[in-house]
């Protein structure tokens, strides 16, 4: 995945694929995608929960709450996209894009909010 960045768990999962490259097929790319899927989903959830006990009452964390909420809904939702975008038709390769497609979509969204995060803190302090 050429899209990964610096983050510690973009080099995790770098050498978890190192790792399984020789597992059979695709599975253990598979393997290391959904491992790192909930790492990220992992990641989103603690940044979402430092926001929250640090800016509950700030006008600019309620904003960032209620968005991450309707990003909620959105995720719910591109996941039911991938998924149906991928499956069966693509067979055990199928479930590689998947998996891999979900885990930059949370990603991503954990990688903003911790920015956001670090620039709310930056103008409101602590």
């Amino acid at each position: 995945m050429e899209i990964l960045g610096d983050h510690p768990l973009d080099d995790g999962l770098r050498a978890c694929f190192a790792e399984k490259s020789s597992d059979a097929g695709d599975y253990g790319y598979r393997i290391c995608l959904g491992e790192y899927l909930e790492l990220w989903e992992d990641e989103l959830r603690l940044t979402l929960d430092i926001v929250h006990a640090e800016y509950k009452n700030s006008v600019s964390g309620k904003k960032i709450l209620a968005a991450q909420k309707q990003w909620e809904r959105f995720c719910k939702r591109e996941f039911e996209f991938i998924e149906g975008q991928f499956i069966p038709d693509h067979g055990t390769m199928g479930v590689w894009f998947e998996l891999q497609e979900k885990l930059l979509v949370v990603r991503n969204r954990a990688i903003l909010l911790g920015e956001n995060y670090l620039i709310m803190k930056a103008i409101i302090g602590d």
